[in-house]
């Protein structure tokens, strides 16, 4: 027996970049960064600045978001149309209920920046803290409970004093 090579097994560096291009390719789809789509770390320079909330590859991600959010409300609700067509669910279960798509946060490295305008979005009374406590991961109605039982046990502690 006599081993004869695969065809194409010559040139694999020629492989290689015609992965590589291909990977390009998809991630200028959605402006994403050269190291991201191949997975190169060669340039930090593009690597940090690709961090920002400013990039385009950060800037069009948010922006697709939004689509996605539609999309998975609108499958919520036909299941919810589903399940009262086979009588699991009651006729008027559209009317009682509000389907909230919160999609999670795009990690921007600037994680003050992002806290202080958050700070200033909420002072000025145009983004509600129950929308920055989602974008955290965290769940307002817990939140609250934890913020009255600190300030109840807060209230008891000074007036112990």
């Amino acid at each position: 027996m006599q081993y004869v090579q695969p065809p194409g097994a010559g040139n694999a560096s020629g492989f290689i970049d015609i992965l590589h291009a291909t990977l390009r390719g998809a991630g200028c789809r959605w402006n994403a960064p050269e190291w991201l789509a191949t997975g190169s770390g060669a340039d930090m320079a593009a690597y940090t600045a690709s961090l920002t909330a400013h990039a385009p590859f950060v800037r069009s991600a948010t922006q697709k978001q939004n689509a996605y959010k539609k999309v998975f409300t609108q499958v919520l609700w036909e299941a919810i149309e589903y399940a009262i067509d086979y009588g699991r669910l009651p006729l008027d279960t559209p009317h009682l209920i509000d389907i909230q798509c919160e999609a999670p946060s795009i990690l921007a490295r600037d994680e003050q920046d992002e806290a202080q305008a958050n700070q200033i979005r909420v002072t000025g009374g145009w983004k509600s803290r129950q929308t920055v406590q989602q974008e955290e991961g965290l769940d307002p109605e817990q939140e609250m409970q934890n913020i009255e039982a600190y300030t109840e046990r807060l209230g008891r502690e000074s007036s112990a004093s």
